[in-house]
């Protein structure tokens, strides 16, 4: 997760419990945090009841486009993408899901 003021990536092991926890638990805290996702996870977008947690916690949220990759590729592809990401969430309060591509493209839905 990105913090509120866009200059830390927090880890989320370590603000959340290791447990199955639900998505919707941690997704209300990131909200009020006003922290933003930065995920490979599929699921919180795809699936209709994540999906519904994550907007109605206001959460801001950038997805990898294709989840199956190496830390060091996600790692390149958000840096590559870390400006385009700062600038959106200047822009957008949220809540929104945005898809980042390989090249670092950005694309909002």
């Amino acid at each position: 997760m990105l913090r509120g003021d866009g200059h830390q990536v927090e880890i989320h092991a370590d603000h959340f419990p290791d447990v199955e926890e639900s998505d919707s638990a941690w997704l209300t805290e990131v909200g009020r945090r006003r922290w933003v996702v930065l995920s490979k996870n599929p699921r919180i977008r795809k699936v209709p009841a994540e999906r519904h947690a994550l907007m109605a916690a206001g959460v801001r949220a950038f997805f990898l486009r294709r989840g199956h990759r190496t830390g060091v590729e996600m790692y390149e592809i958000f840096k590559a993408a870390m400006p385009r990401i700062l600038n959106i969430v200047a822009k957008h309060p949220g809540p929104f899901i945005a898809l980042i591509s390989k090249n670092g493209e950005i694309e909002i839905l």
